[in-house]
């Protein structure tokens, strides 16, 4: 356990904004060495790695959403001011979406020691989506 910390912590510096897939490929890379560290697999290392990673992807995620709501918000044309509300909305919704989602995906281990588990990767996974998603849509392209 004494390995993991110094190797999550490389997740928890302010990542670069330049390429959100670099971001991500590094928060991929860090969780498969915080989860390397540990040789007994515990549930509960792999917990504290999936969760620090979702907390990582959660800033990439946050960090993109916030550089075009402030790119939006410098330019207040009709369109920008209704691109902004219609953003807002869509991630506000999509927040609970993922939320419920993982939920759902926990039931394949009800109740078992698994569970927070793999609602914790499903979030983490679906985030990583997200960060995807939402930069062809601000860019048009990736």
């Amino acid at each position: 356990m004494k390995i993991l910390f110094p190797v999550l912590a490389l997740l928890l510096p302010s990542l670069a904004r330049a390429d959100v897939r670099d971001d991500l490929k590094k928060i991929d890379a860090t969780m498969r060495a915080c989860l390397a560290a540990d040789e007994s697999g515990s549930d509960a290392v792999m917990k504290v790695c999936t969760g620090t990673a979702l907390k990582a992807a959660d800033k990439v995620l946050q960090d993109s959403y916030q550089a075009e709501v402030d790119r939006l918000q410098k330019q207040p044309d009709v369109e920008n001011v209704e691109y902004l509300k219609r953003l807002r909305l869509a991630e506000r919704a999509w927040v609970v979406y993922r939320d419920a989602n993982a939920s759902l995906s926990g039931i394949i281990m009800f109740e078992g020691t698994g569970e927070s588990l793999e609602i914790l990767s499903t979030k983490l996974e679906m985030t990583k989506d997200r960060v995807l998603e939402l930069e062809e849509l601000f860019h048009h392209e990736l």
